[in-house]
């Protein structure tokens, strides 16, 4: 698949978003078996409007499905109108700056909730009102759109499903990925709990925090 050459002007937040999975979190063959421990990079990006979240979360889906030929991503939201509306139209921009064409390239199948891709990966668009509608599927990526819009469960129900069996033709620095991205939520909800608050935080979680200011291409009335 021919990829045009395409520079996407990362701010120093969304880099860290996206590349910033320390070494420890790829996984490493263990001498004993010739297999690999299955390890998983859990993290949360949030920022204020203009900070760039949909637009990190779905370049950060797109290259690890372009990367890793066959793997299967979800994607989720809490509404329809914020898939349809959002997400996917991000995914599909990202796709059209990298050239690659719909029907040449990719493809939308089961009532456009589902992008295939030439390379055999799949992005499957699913609002969370039942979680345990996908309890029999396994994915290499989980992505949130608007976290904190979403219970704490659909997230310790997706967690269980991030269990795709790595490819030999995958790198041995893949790693499965779970990534967030969100609104601030104040001091309460369950990404502050599982991501911020000192005493209750996960220490291996990745937390990024985006002010809007960071991203001086807006206009000072934001």
């Amino acid at each position: 698949m021919s990829i045009k050459e395409t520079v996407f002007n990362l701010l120093p937040k969304q880099a860290e978003f996206m590349f910033g999975i320390p070494e420890e979190k790829f996984h490493i063959v263990d001498d004993r078996t010739g297999g690999y421990k299955r390890h998983i990079d859990i993290s949360c990006y949030q920022g204020g409007m203009g900070s760039g979240k949909t637009f990190c979360g779905a370049l950060r889906g797109l290259f690890l499905a372009l990367k890793y030929p066959g793997i299967k991503g979800f994607i989720g939201a809490s509404t329809q109108d914020l898939i349809d509306g959002t997400t996917k139209v991000k995914y599909v921009e990202h796709m059209d700056a990298l050239g690659l064409e719909e029907g040449v390239h990719w493809w939308y199948t089961n009532r456009n909730s589902e992008i295939n891709l030439i390379n055999g990966s799949k992005l499957y668009f699913r609002t969370l009102a039942n979680p345990e509608n996908y309890k029999s599927f396994e994915f290499g990526f989980i992505e949130f759109e608007e976290g904190s819009m979403i219970d704490e469960q659909a997230f310790i129900y997706l967690l269980a499903r991030l269990r795709q069996p790595k490819r030999q033709d995958w790198d041995d620095h893949f790693c499965y990925n779970f990534f967030i991205h969100t609104n601030p939520g104040g001091l309460i909800g369950w990404i502050y709990k599982r991501f911020i608050n000192p005493k209750t935080r996960n220490k291996d979680y990745r937390y990024i925090n985006a002010p809007t200011s960071e991203n001086t291409n807006l206009h000072s009335a934001y």
